[in-house]
């Protein structure tokens, strides 16, 4: 069973290369590789990071058989998986109200909660529409918050609790994308308390350390697709810091919205 967005374009070949993965029984689900379509700078800064996203962090946790999302623009299921979930999937409750978003993380969470692996495969390759301006792109981005958090939870009491779970690297993947958040707010805080009572050179110090280490990405990424785009990947990096930081946090108090925001 393959889910595409309306506003997702697939290369000709991107379902035979999912289905092709489904071939082994221990296999649930599979996602493909999804770009943005580039239409302004800011669709190229999601462009870029689309790339991460799939070819660094969904590769790393594919090959532990966790990718903890399959992408709605482009992922492949196994039909029986599916009907033996469907009502639970579209039932899903939080704190009293139907869920409205996030249903491709949390089928994925279903897959692996029923024992099965879940990988990414590169080669199936799909583009699609992202926003163009700033208003929507954050709005997009608070619903994608809030459902990780909500889903974060729903593993943790179903997956690793109950030992359904034995692969560690999941475990510390989705501890990390809860934690490291808060621990880069801890950082800012300290930094920017010791830059206006010590010295400038503390927050200075620690810009320049951001832009190396995401330049480090864009660089990676460059050599890997030749695309020059990824040399400006620093300038999303300040985008997360003082934009999706924010909007976490946002996220995290409004978790019980049921708004997509951007209908």
């Amino acid at each position: 069973m393959v889910t595409i967005d309306s506003d997702t374009i697939l290369e000709p070949d991107a379902v035979t290369y999912l289905v092709a993965r489904l071939a082994d029984p221990k296999v649930g689900a599979v996602t493909g590789d999804v770009r943005a379509i580039r239409q302004n700078f800011l669709t190229t800064l999601i462009d870029a990071r689309y790339w991460t996203a799939f070819n660094q962090e969904r590769a790393a946790q594919s090959l532990f058989g966790t990718v903890l999302c399959c992408s709605g623009p482009l992922a492949a299921y196994r039909n029986t998986l599916v009907q033996r979930v469907k009502e639970e999937y579209i039932t899903e409750k939080f704190l009293g109200d139907y869920c409205t978003y996030g249903d491709d993380r949390h089928l994925t969470n279903l897959v692996l909660e029923q024992g099965y692996t879940v990988h990414y495969e590169r080669k199936a390759k799909a583009r699609t529409y992202v926003p163009q301006h700033l208003k929507p792109w954050l709005k997009q981005q608070s619903r994608w918050n809030r459902s990780f958090y909500r889903e974060f939870l729903w593993t943790i009491r179903r997956v690793i609790i109950p030992g359904k779970c034995q692969n560690v690297y999941m475990i510390y993947d989705l501890l990390m994308q809860c934690i490291l958040p808060f621990l880069l707010i801890g950082s800012l805080t300290f930094v920017f308390l010791r830059s206006t009572t010590d010295s400038w050179i503390y927050l200075i110090g620690y810009l320049a350390i951001v832009v190396a280490i995401s330049l480090l990405r864009g660089i990676y990424a460059y050599l890997r697709t030749r695309e020059k785009m990824f040399f400006v990947f620093p300038l999303y990096a300040f985008c997360h810091i003082f934009l999706l930081l924010p909007v976490r946090v946002y996220a995290l108090c409004t978790l019980k919205t049921t708004k997509w925001g951007t209908r």
